[in-house]
């Protein structure tokens, strides 16, 4: 086993980490906010909604 071998497989994993984890972020947000306003939003909570996730 070279060291580049293992450096090459620990980047891997590290890569797959860290798309799983953008992944569930995404999803997270999305179930927030759908849990924030599980009625139709006014237009009014529509636009603070938005400007809370930036």
């Amino acid at each position: 086993m070279s060291e580049n071998e293992d450096i090459g497989k620990l980047k891997d994993i590290s890569n797959k980490i860290w798309k799983e984890r953008n992944i569930q972020g995404k999803r997270n947000k999305y179930m927030s906010k759908e849990n924030i306003y599980p009625l139709s939003p006014s237009k009014k909570q529509r636009r603070h909604d938005s400007n809370s996730i930036f």
